[in-house]
């Protein structure tokens, strides 16, 4: 026996729509805003300290935020800092 009901058939409509392209969109929207952030924390860190005290921040709370020294890495992770050997 077939049950016909008056609600049409919900194939495209968005109840339909797997909840994980949400969750993927969310996670991308949350990546953007995270670069965003980080770009954001590295422009102030290229102000002087006075500028910093301007503002009200300082550079340690703004490595903090950033989870990293820039400072720090640029200068371990420079080129002179690895030794080729001459052949």
């Amino acid at each position: 026996m077939t049950h016909i009901t008056g609600h049409p058939d919900h194939a495209g409509s968005a109840e339909s729509t797997p909840k994980w392209t949400g969750r993927i969109a969310s996670w991308f929207l949350a990546k953007k805003q995270k670069r965003a952030s980080k770009r954001a924390v590295l422009h102030l860190l290229s102000f002087d300290d006075r500028k910093l005290r301007d503002i009200g921040l300082t550079r340690a709370e703004l490595t903090r935020e950033l989870g990293y020294d820039p400072n720090w890495s640029r200068g371990k992770l420079r080129v002179e800092y690895f030794h080729l050997p001459h052949l």
